[in-house]
């Protein structure tokens, strides 16, 4: 950023994952159905054009994955999931000091900014 150094960037990711530990715990189970319901809508959209189409499948091929049936093999995972399960992948993964998460920030100093 041009206004606010690099580890004022870091400490605003950090509160945007304190900020969304809150949102998923105070989450209503019918909430949290809502949310995968949409999910789910978005993703068994069908493809609006064939560029559209052409790049899913495109995409697929240069990362080497050929899971051409990626929706819905994703949409039959989120029908499966639970809420508990979610918030323990959180816990896991992402918030704050969770215990196997890993992150990499790299940090480039512009001119009007002094090393923290």
């Amino acid at each position: 950023s041009s206004v606010k150094g690099p580890g004022h960037i870091d400490s605003r990711v950090e509160s945007l994952l304190k900020d969304l530990e809150s949102k998923l715990y105070d989450m209503s189970d019918e909430e949290f159905k809502s949310n995968v319901t949409a999910l789910i809508n978005m993703k068994l959209e069908k493809h609006k054009n064939l560029n559209e189409e052409s790049l899913f499948y495109w995409r697929e091929i240069q990362n080497g994955t050929l899971k051409f049936n990626r929706r819905d093999a994703e949409v039959a995972a989120l029908r499966e999931l639970k809420k508990e399960e979610l918030i323990d992948f959180f816990d896991q993964y992402i918030k704050v000091d969770a215990p196997k998460k890993r992150s990499l920030s790299i940090r480039v100093y512009g001119s009007q900014h002094l090393k923290e």
